[in-house]
């Protein structure tokens, strides 16, 4: 059987999870990447069975230990001819949004000190006829700063 070539995703909430199998959080990456647009997935456990070579009932025990643990929902649509649907459940840890970090300095980057460190960490100061001079203003400015 060929291996399938697409991403799963595994949220932190699964992967740290202390109720489930490593296998069965193997499988839910799995099921994540054959879900449907309306998030379920109908592959059956035969198909998982030949993708990992283990025994369907293995298969599932481990959709049993995501049922219960609350991460996927089945259902079985009798009149569609026992069609299983593994449904990904809404997980109660959300992905937190992106922080502007730009927007949450607190130090003024132009401020005193800031002139100091950048003076010093510039290419022109680096040269041998400058040390002593400085060696001298910096350890006058450390005075004054406290470094």
């Amino acid at each position: 059987m060929d291996k399938p070539n697409y991403y799963g995703i595994l949220p932190a909430e699964i992967r740290y999870s202390k109720e489930i199998s490593a296998h069965a959080k193997v499988l839910y990456s799995e099921l994540t990447a054959l879900s449907t647009k309306d998030g379920y997935c109908f592959a059956s456990n035969s198909y998982f069975s030949k993708l990992y070579d283990k025994k369907p009932e293995t298969i599932s025990q481990w959709v049993a230990e995501l049922v219960k643990a609350g991460f996927v929902r089945r259902e079985v649509d009798k009149i569609d001819g026992n069609l299983r649907r593994i449904f990904i459940n809404i997980l109660s840890t959300p992905i937190p949004k992106k922080r502007n970090r730009s927007t949450e300095k607190t130090e003024d980057p132009y401020s005193e000190k800031s002139e100091v460190i950048y003076k010093f960490n510039n290419t022109r100061f680096n040269n041998k006829n400058n040390n002593k001079k400085i060696s001298v203003e910096k350890s006058q400015l450390a005075k004054k700063m406290s470094f």
